[in-house]
């Protein structure tokens, strides 16, 4: 990027950095100069490890790097939809919810009063499709947290703070995106992507860069597809 994004001193935590977009964003914000704190799931050199599904995970963390500035919230909706049987365990169920949704939504809460404190704040919530095309746990993990932001956004702007999510399309080095042929739409009305190829990690980090900036200062409680235009008829 060349803008100056106004971002250089601002401290972030940036969670589900052993996923490819998670460390995209990760390394784009440094780049902008704000301070990363990398979050991961497995021991990794320079990362702190959280165990997201975890009760309690998120005061722990919490206590472990203090305040934030921004908070990119990238352990939801970025694996290969998978149906969920319709018997499935509390406990699975429950593991899985707290991963995508309450993990996120406790950290949040966790950093909120550091950052009404200081009257700004950002966080942008990466969430998967908002149209089911089966049941899985990944489209009530993703709702509920679109459901939270929105809602979440109303009580805290006037301190400065803004709430949105972004929805990524088709990515190059996701599970979803190794599985897209555009021969296979050929013979459709229209190509699945109108860009006709899937998009890469740095589409998504920018336009959530963007959203951490304060040229973003007006613009919160959205759900902001990066997807090539392929998700224009959804809600």
């Amino acid at each position: 990027m060349t803008k100056n994004w106004q971002l250089a001193g601002r401290k972030a935590v940036v969670t589900g950095c052993e996923n490819i977009l998670g460390n995209a964003i990760a390394n784009c914000l440094t780049l902008e100069g704000v301070t990363v704190i990398h979050i991961v799931s497995n021991k990794k050199d320079g990362c702190v490890c959280v165990d997201y599904a975890k009760e309690g995970a998120a005061s722990s963390l919490k206590d472990k790097i203090g305040t934030a500035d921004i908070l990119i919230n990238a352990t939801s909706g970025l694996h290969a939809s998978i149906s969920t049987p319709a018997d499935i365990s509390v406990e699975e169920w429950q593991a899985e919810m707290r991963t995508e949704f309450m993990f996120p939504r406790e950290l949040a809460h966790e950093l909120l009063p550091g950052m009404i404190k200081n009257q700004w704040g950002r966080i942008v919530n990466l969430v998967g499709s908002s149209e089911p095309l089966d049941f899985g746990i990944e489209y009530a993990a993703s709702g509920a947290l679109q459901g939270w932001s929105k809602g979440l956004c109303r009580k805290v702007g006037q301190h400065g703070i803004t709430i949105n999510c972004i929805q990524p399309g088709l990515i190059n080095g996701m599970e979803a995106a190794k599985r897209y042929k555009h021969s296979d739409t050929l013979r459709t009305e229209e190509q699945v992507i109108p860009f006709g190829a899937p998009g890469e990690p740095e589409d998504v980090a920018n336009a959530v860069a963007y959203l951490c900036t304060p040229f973003a200062d007006y613009v919160s409680g959205i759900v902001l597809p990066v997807d090539g235009g392929m998700s224009r008829h959804q809600h």
